[in-house]
């Protein structure tokens, strides 16, 4: 978890990182962001838990930590835009709007294309997986 927060020092009350640039060079963070105390209540249930640093290791025993302090925060900001994303598509379906948010619908077809989604059905192809007519097997 050290590696994911960027946390160089073992400490109570550790920050959980919302924003910062790893320096692995040195064992610091430059222009750190982040929330007082919550990374030990997160993992401890206790403000004042000690979390264990990078400096708990032997330098060449330290894991990398630039790529996966990148890879965490990248996966944690899609997971709250995607949450985002889908508290809208409630509020708009609850509303009877869903179809006229041009913004909505943009996002939610950014999001489905990036992941491989094709949200628009094309006329005149059946899906890949339909069999031919006649041709089940197995009874």
């Amino acid at each position: 978890m050290a590696a994911f927060e960027a946390l160089w020092k073992t400490q109570k009350g550790a920050p959980l990182s919302i924003f910062a640039l790893p320096d692995e060079k040195n064992g610091s963070n430059r222009f750190f962001l982040g929330i007082p105390r919550m990374l030990s209540f997160l993992i401890h249930f206790n403000f004042d838990a000690q979390i264990q640093g990078l400096d708990a290791f032997p330098r060449d025993q330290r894991p990398p930590v630039t790529i996966p302090f990148a890879a965490y925060h990248a996966m944690f900001a899609i997971g709250l835009w995607f949450i985002a994303l889908s508290l809208a598509a409630l509020l708009q379906m609850a509303r009877g709007k869903i179809g006229n948010s041009r913004l909505l619908l943009k996002n939610a077809f950014v999001f489905l294309r990036r992941w491989g989604i094709s949200p628009v059905k094309q006329a005149g192809s059946p899906p890949k997986s339909a069999a031919s007519p006649g041709s089940c097997t197995g009874f």
